[in-house]
């Protein structure tokens, strides 16, 4: 398996971009299963249930938007779904996999999943059947564009979101379109993590600069959307 051992290694990724695909890139400490956290040990197939439950409340609270905006803010404040977070920014996705100095002594990951299309930010919705448990493919959200209700880290780590319809597999084991759409693993070496994690320091990419907001999703956000969300992961999902 291929290794980014230092920056050079990460940007020469883009020398086999596939052209008309964007990329999309998550990093991990460690090579964690790539799952959403509705999919994660720890939450039942009970409060997997709940799911509909779940958007029928988030409706209410957001009527406006459309399911994959409501899915994006519910999981901003802990709320567990079938999204998982990715970055168009490739620096954004090696310092997640950097981030957390607890697991210098294993290796990190950064996945990139590359595609052609995304879901159009105008149409995503359960009805129309683009909806993020109706997809035939996992297909990326780009949130950082197309939220209404901008959330600053989101737009910050230029972030995307895709979501899948089989809850019982990993990410990396859905079915994907060959024609338009791939995902790639790398290892980021236990040995060259300090020496990254100075680098990228250097460059500006923070805690600082990637999370400049702390429970806000901007001006716009509705007064009691914080305790909507936390009432609905209160409720339905104990765990």
């Amino acid at each position: 398996m291929d290794e980014i051992i230092n920056l050079s290694d990460l940007f020469r990724i883009f020398e086999n971009q596939t052209p008309g695909r964007i990329m999309h890139f998550r990093g991990q400490v460690r090579d964690w299963p790539l799952k959403p956290s509705l999919a994660r040990e720890g939450v039942t197939e009970q409060e997997r249930a709940k799911e509909p439950e779940c958007f029928e409340r988030l409706a209410k609270i957001l009527p406006s938007v459309n399911d994959w905006e409501r899915a994006t803010i519910a999981q901003h404040y802990g709320v567990p779904t079938r999204l998982i977070d990715w970055s168009e920014n490739p620096l954004v996705g090696f310092y997640f996999a950097l981030d957390d100095k607890n697991y210098d002594n294993e290796d990190g990951v950064i996945w990139v999943f590359e595609d052609k299309t995304a879901v159009a930010g105008n149409v995503a919705s359960l009805r129309d059947g683009s909806g993020p448990r109706s997809l035939r493919y996992p297909r990326p959200y780009r949130a950082w564009k197309d939220l209404q209700y901008k959330i600053p880290r989101t737009v910050a780590q230029r972030g995307s979101l895709t979501s899948q319809t089989d809850l019982s597999k990993d990410f990396n084991k859905q079915i994907f379109d060959q024609n338009t759409q791939s995902l790639k693993k790398f290892i980021v070496p236990k040995k060259s993590k300090a020496q990254l994690r100075k680098q990228l320091e250097i460059l500006g990419v923070t805690e600082e600069r990637l999370f400049p907001d702390y429970l806000d999703i901007g001006n716009r956000r509705p007064i009691d959307l914080v305790g909507a969300c936390m009432r609905i992961r209160c409720e339905l999902f104990k765990t």
